[in-house]
C-alpha cells in the first residue's frame, strides 16, 4: 500500500493591532474637519458681516424696526454655527487621515494600505500583505498628525477685519433728523384799566337787578 501525503490547509495568518496607525490617523482626520470648519466658518463670519452692516444702516435710517434688526442679527450669529457644524459632520475622503499622513512623511500609502490590507479576510492575506502591515507599524511611530494636518489662516481674514471696523462705525454714526419744532401762538394781552373793572362790575350789577330770578342769573 502507499500512503499519499494529505496536504493541510495552510493556518490562518494573525494580523498584528493597527492601533499605532489608527490612532495618529484618527487625530489628523479630526483635524482635517476643524480646519474645515474653521474655513467655513470665516466664509460664513464674511457673509454675517455683510448682512450686520447692511441691517445696522437700514436701522439707523429708520428702514426697519428694532425687532426685524435684531432677527436679522440673531440668524446672522446663528448662520455661523450652523456652517461650522455642516463642515465639521460633513464626510471625509476613506482614510483621509492616512493619505494626509502618507503625504506628509512620503510613505507612499504605507499606512493607507495596511489599513486596507487589515480590513481583509485572514486567508485573503498574503505574505506580502503582513510584511507590508509590519513595515507601516515601523514607520507609524514617527508620524506627527499636527504637523502632517497645519490649522490654516483663512483667506478672508483681511475683509473680516475690514467689516468689523466698518460696522463699529457704523454703530459710532448718528443720523440727525431735522424736526420743526411746533410753535404756539399766543394772544396778545388786553390791557385792562381800572375805570374798565369798575364799569363792568356796575354792568353787572344792573343785570343782577333786572333779572332777580335764579334762573336768569
Amino acid at each position: 500500500m502507499t500512503s499519499e501525503a494529505v496536504a493541510e490547509p495552510p493556518m490562518p495568518t494573525r494580523v498584528p493591532s493597527l492601533d499605532s496607525i489608527e490612532r495618529p490617523a484618527r487625530r489628523a482626520e479630526r483635524r482635517l474637519r476643524i480646519r474645515r470648519a474653521i474655513l467655513w466658518a470665516a466664509k460664513a463670519v464674511a457673509g454675517g458681516l455683510v448682512a450686520v452692516a447692511v441691517l445696522l444702516v437700514l436701522r439707523k435710517v429708520g428702514v426697519i424696526s428694532e425687532q426685524v434688526c435684531r432677527i436679522g442679527l440673531a440668524l446672522s450669529t446663528l448662520q455661523v454655527f450652523v456652517a461650522a457644524s455642516i463642515a465639521y459632520a460633513r464626510r471625509l475622503p476613506r482614510r483621509a487621515g492616512a493619505v494626509a499622513l502618507d503625504r506628509f512623511h512620503g510613505l507612499a500609502d504605507r499606512l493607507s494600505s495596511a489599513l486596507s490590507f487589515g480590513e481583509l479576510k485572514s486567508e485573503e492575506r498574503t505574505p506580502f500583505m503582513l510584511a507590508a502591515i509590519d513595515d507601516a507599524l515601523e514607520h507609524a511611530q514617527r508620524v506627527d498628525p499636527r504637523r502632517a494636518v497645519p490649522m490654516q489662516s483663512p483667506r478672508e481674514w483681511p475683509f473680516l477685519v475690514a467689516m468689523s471696523v466698518a460696522i463699529v462705525a457704523i454703530l459710532a454714526f448718528e443720523v440727525r433728523r431735522h424736526e420743526p419744532i411746533a410753535i404756539a401762538r399766543t394772544i396778545d394781552a388786553v390791557d385792562v384799566t381800572q375805570d374798565d373793572l369798575d364799569a363792568m362790575r356796575e354792568f353787572l350789577r344792573e343785570i343782577d337787578q333786572r333779572l332777580p330770578t335764579d334762573e336768569a342769573k
